[in-house]
């Protein structure tokens, strides 16, 4: 049976560094893995232009930036089914994409997190937008970086403060996924190591 791990954190938290160092320490056991891009097939909902994707962040109807998200997510989802590996890691998953949706809707409405997510649930239930990913061990990496440092390395067409809200948004959300108990929390001082031989652990039944 296939295993699909989240390395999961907010923007610019070190998920890829972290994927492709486990990567290779998998490999280096024998072990068939692949990794699923963390950019996402595009909803027709995006736009195209990264400058008018940038705006329509910024403009479009909240519910449209959440579904465009949750919809693009379960299509890589599908992809990644159609991988012929044992194990795939996920740079940007679910709970990552789950998490941002939140933030885009505290940010956008004003809502609180509860009521932030209870709104994201319900257009997930609405639309069946449920990950393969809910069956599957999750980690998450705590962010490395202070927030000046992760919005440095954006993008200068995104505004500093804007995108620092939402990150700290997306922050909050990704800590509530934690302390949910479905996240295997991993501390950023964690080796990676100590990652691969968890995974290791979880898939045992595969090798």
């Amino acid at each position: 049976m296939k295993k699909v791990f989240e390395i999961g954190g907010i923007d610019t938290s070190g998920k890829t560094e972290q994927i492709n160092a486990v990567l290779s320490l998998l490999q280096k056991r024998g072990l068939a893995v692949g990794v699923a891009s963390k950019r996402l097939p595009l909803d027709e909902r995006f736009p195209k232009d990264f400058s008018q994707r940038v705006d329509w962040y910024h403009n479009a109807p909240v519910e449209e930036i959440i579904l465009a998200n949750l919809e693009s997510t379960v299509r890589r989802d599908e992809l990644t089914f159609k991988m012929d590996k044992d194990i795939v890691l996920e740079d940007r998953g679910f709970i990552t994409i789950y998490s941002s949706c939140v933030a885009h809707c505290m940010q956008r409405t004003g809502k609180g997190l509860k009521e932030s997510c209870l709104f994201v649930d319900k257009l997930n239930q609405e639309g069946g937008y449920f990950s393969i990913e809910n069956a599957h061990f999750l980690l998450e990496f705590q962010n490395p970086l202070t927030m000046n440092e992760v919005i440095k390395k954006r993008s200068p067409e995104i505004v500093s403060d804007i995108f620092g809200k939402y990150l700290g948004f997306m922050d909050e959300a990704i800590r509530k996924q934690r302390d949910s108990g479905v996240i295997y929390r991993l501390n950023a001082e964690d080796s990676i190591k100590n990652t691969s031989e968890y995974i290791m652990h979880t898939i045992q039944g595969l090798i």
